[in-house]
């Protein structure tokens, strides 16, 4: 609380300078948490277009780390942004950063001898 002998200018100008400090926080929190809603938005939006790639398997696709082929469809593989493709332990004995961040991993459950594309999820 004020002190009652405290002259009502003084306390004006306490007031009004905390009242400007309350208002330029409330300001700084507001970009800071609009700042973080875009590059959280930004962040989702990369995770849908990654998850919407698709990398096409053939027969003749070769891991990028090992150089063998990837195989018939019943290799697990992961698929790189570049469209590089790697056997799933490949790319687990390297670091998990050979060529670049994985897009996802992908499963070979798939029949590839028609050259379908593949869902990169």
């Amino acid at each position: 609380m004020l002190p009652p002998d405290l002259p009502l200018s003084a306390a004006l100008t306490l007031l009004g300078s905390a009242l400007l400090h309350c208002t330029e926080t409330g300001r700084n929190l507001s970009v800071v948490r609009s700042l973080r809603r875009w590059e959280n938005l930004s962040a989702r939006e990369d995770l849908v277009s990654a998850k919407q790639r698709s990398v096409l398997l053939s027969q003749e696709r070769a891991c990028c780390l090992c150089h063998k082929r990837i195989g018939n469809g019943s290799s697990v593989f992961v698929a790189y942004p570049t469209g590089s493709l790697a056997h799933y332990l490949c790319f687990k004995r390297a670091g998990g950063a050979a060529v670049g961040a994985p897009a996802g991993v992908l499963g070979g459950s798939e029949d590839t001898d028609d050259g379908d594309n593949v869902p990169a999820w």
